[in-house]
């Protein structure tokens, strides 16, 4: 499978001309997108049906909905049109390939962190979805008093994590899998759902997946919106919704079709979802250091540092100071050497000032 980036086309060439000679039997999926690849490979190794068929099949939308859906200038485009035969759900499909440039002022990544609508979109799209480039990502985004209102992908967990909490047997293990990164406000939501356990993993959605296998039913997203729900044990109740959440990879298409059928059958806005709880401010920063493996964090939970430990201990003393809703935690890149710095508190203005003293912190113990 490719991409409809220019170069696709002849690297697609080339790998099938590598593994030909290699003795393997070549399928070519065409123009596809990854998690699609991904659910065709699965596909091929373990039966199934096609994957337009298998996501259109399952969704249920119970009222005449139209879903804005920003395909990033990707092929995200080309899956999504795929997706028409789904009673009461239109999809708008906008700035697909020659539309837009690829994830530039588009997409789910520019949405989430910019908070600004993507480019082709204004108030007269009342509900829309943002995928990434490959479409692995998605967030959401409607407007409240002339400003973008973003649901990512920490309220994308939050949502399925609600619905399913009231739907398990009470003998089913059931858990949430967040990293550092999620909101502090999103993970005191999850504490007060029945049944639920909140686990914790690396960033990196390979390490959600590795940690979401260990429940019976488990939801995992990124808050960059990246993730999907393994049913792994679940009562066949839930099964259309398993045949509805791909069960490879994090898929956008997937993961939308999931969140309109569950929006549906509790009868829900975006706004009322949105309103399950608020976000508390953060702020993010990144600092280039010499050599990001001065510091290392702890293999359970890399919000806490175990070199140097005297940089520690200086966060712990600034988000004490910063008041009872603050948090903050730096780490090292695990691909360049830069240092990520990241700081919740009570106001946008008290986590702007945790996480510039953050980074003087690094300077003066990480140097």
């Amino acid at each position: 499978g490719r991409d409809t980036r220019p170069h696709s086309a002849q690297f697609a060439r080339l790998v099938k001309r590598g593994a030909r000679r290699c003795g393997c039997e070549v399928v070519d999926a065409g123009l596809c997108t990854t998690p699609q690849l991904h659910y065709l490979v699965a596909q091929q190794n373990e039966g199934g049906v096609e994957y337009a068929l298998q996501l259109c099949s399952n969704a249920r939308i119970a009222t005449p909905t139209e879903l804005c859906v920003d395909c990033a200038g990707g092929v995200g485009a080309i899956a999504a049109k795929q997706l028409r035969d789904i009673p009461n759900l239109s999809l708008k499909i906008l700035n697909g390939p020659g539309d837009a440039t690829l994830n530039e002022r588009c997409g789910a990544e520019y949405v989430q962190k910019e908070r600004k609508p993507p480019v082709n979109f204004d108030e007269t799209h009342a509900r829309c979805c943002c995928l990434d480039g490959d479409a692995d990502r998605l967030v959401y985004f409607y407007w409240s008093s002339g400003e973008p209102r973003v649901l990512d992908g920490d309220k994308i967990a939050a949502l399925l994590a609600l619905y399913f909490a009231d739907r398990l047997p009470p003998d089913t293990s059931f858990g949430v899998v967040q990293t550092a990164y999620a909101n502090g406000a999103s993970t005191r939501f999850l504490r007060g759902l029945r049944g639920l356990t909140i686990a914790t993993a690396k960033t990196g959605v390979k390490h959600l997946h590795r940690r979401a296998l260990d429940f019976d039913l488990a939801v995992y997203f990124e808050a960059n919106g990246h993730g999907t729900v393994l049913f792994n044990n679940v009562p066949a109740s839930l099964d259309r919704f398993r045949r509805l959440a791909n069960q490879t990879v994090g898929d956008a298409l997937a993961d939308a079709l999931l969140v309109e059928t569950v929006l549906s059958e509790l009868g829900w806005s975006l706004a009322d979802w949105d309103a399950i709880y608020a976000d508390l401010p953060s702020r993010m920063l990144k600092l280039t250091v010499p050599d990001r493996r001065a510091l290392r964090t702890r293999d359970d939970d890399e919000s806490r540092l175990v070199e140097p430990i005297a940089l520690q201990a200086a966060l712990d003393r600034l988000v004490a100071d910063a008041g009872d809703a603050a948090r903050a935690f730096v780490r090292p890149s695990g691909t360049e050497d830069v240092v990520r710095i990241y700081a919740e508190a009570a106001t946008q203005q008290a986590a702007d000032d945790l996480a510039h003293a953050c980074r003087a912190a690094v300077l003066r113990f990480a140097d």
